[in-house]
């Protein structure tokens, strides 16, 4: 036999090495795919769950901030009536106390 027969009979030797060994974890491999399978099905589930959520937000947001807005209209008109109230009655009670 010559040397490149030999080196073909090696190389085809291990590859035939190899396939026997990849058949036998055949099993395997196919639990792993379908494993990675579910996980991409899963990603893009949740994916799709997160950009519904997104757009939600979006379409709240023109509500949130006519509700910022209005209640920052009414903060600022309770702070005016505090105010004013409150020197009512420090005036009612700078009265009392000049009386005294």
């Amino acid at each position: 036999m010559k040397l490149r027969h030999l080196i073909a009979l090696g190389v085809a030797g291990c590859a035939g090495y190899a396939a026997y060994h990849v058949y036998k974890k055949r099993d395997q491999f196919k639990a792993e795919i379908a494993e990675a399978d579910d996980i991409s099905e899963r990603i893009s589930t949740d994916i799709a769950k997160i950009r519904r959520s997104i757009d939600d937000i979006n379409n709240q947001l023109p509500t949130l901030q006519t509700i910022s807005q209005d209640l920052d209209y009414k903060r600022r008109l309770f702070e005016q009536e505090t105010n004013s109230r409150l020197e009512q009655i420090k005036a009612r009670l700078a009265k009392y106390q000049e009386e005294n």
